[in-house]
């Protein structure tokens, strides 16, 4: 469950448009700027901080769709309510079901073909609320 969490910024990438992705392997760093748990310990917090870092092929067909190849960490558990593309930067807003509660995540960045940078706020409800603000940043490695 954490790790759906901090991989939640990386399921908010920009979607086709005339500024695509290049296929190969991409690897996108997140790190949580920020966190607010009632309740919660410190160390819990500070422990939420480390960057984590995941890795995706990306093939010609889904390049072709844009960073949507980037999202399948969601498992169809989210869906955009907002999305807005234009020369290469991006505002979008998102939500899952997440266990028994839901999260809201707005993130603003830009994109290129081999690059990424996101800013995002993250509100989650259930068992487990929290706000999160977090940066993520991917780049293309090569072929995969």
């Amino acid at each position: 469950m954490k790790r759906a969490f901090l991989a939640a910024p990386l399921l908010l990438l920009p979607a086709a448009s005339a500024l695509p992705l290049q296929p190969g392997k991409w690897q996108s760093t997140v790190t949580i700027l920020a966190t607010q748990m009632p309740n919660a310990p410190p160390i819990a917090t500070a422990m939420a901080r480390r960057p984590t870092t995941v890795t995706a092929c990306i093939t010609v067909a889904q390049a072709a769709d844009g960073p949507r190849a980037l999202l399948s960490g969601s498992n169809g558990r989210c869906h955009f309510t907002s999305y807005e593309m234009s020369g290469g930067r991006f505002h979008s807003v998102m939500q899952c079901a997440i266990g028994t509660g839901t999260m809201t995540q707005t993130e603003n960045g830009t994109y290129g073909a081999t690059s990424l940078d996101v800013n995002g706020t993250s509100v989650i409800t259930g068992r487990m609320s929290m706000t999160m603000k977090t940066h993520t940043v991917g780049r293309r490695l090569g072929g995969c």
